[in-house]
């Protein structure tokens, strides 16, 4: 993933406006949103790994880089607040373990954000779950979507 990131150049094709609200759920070290927090500071950009090997080694890269819009939180997205069994990598050869999950809507208002206008997700299968809270993604993509 690395190669396509950053010797293809895969996030460089998005649009981002200054000052949208970006998630990042299942961040990993940062690559996307440390890019993206670079060339958008006047967007927040929300970054979510439950993973603490990897949380860790984001916190490291968001020091380093020095990108003050950026929001880490060792946090899974789910449709609840609370916790969770989850698996990391190859599950064949870790075991399952608990982490703090959260809503996007719980998200924002603990951020004190009004919507995500771009959301960026590598949770492993846990989409299906994460969509039953869609409530308050963005504001104006619900208004474009009536319009098309």
């Amino acid at each position: 993933m690395l190669y396509e990131v950053f010797m293809l150049g895969v996030y460089s094709r998005l649009s981002i406006k200054p000052g949208e609200n970006v998630l990042d759920a299942g961040a990993g070290i940062g690559d996307f949103s440390i890019l993206t927090a670079l060339a958008n500071p006047y967007s927040t950009v929300v970054a979510l790994e439950p993973d603490p090997s990897y949380f860790r080694i984001l916190l490291q890269n968001v020091k380093r880089n020095n990108v003050g819009n950026r929001i880490p939180m060792c946090v899974a997205l789910s449709d609840a607040t609370g916790t969770d069994t989850i698996g990391f990598g190859d599950t064949r050869k870790t075991s399952p373990r608990s982490v703090r999950t959260s809503t996007v809507t719980e998200i924002l208002r603990a951020q004190s954000l009004d919507s995500f206008e771009v959301v960026k997700m590598d949770i492993e299968g846990m989409e299906e779950r994460v969509f039953r809270d869609t409530s308050r993604l963005s504001q104006d993509s619900r208004a474009s979507d009536r319009n098309a």
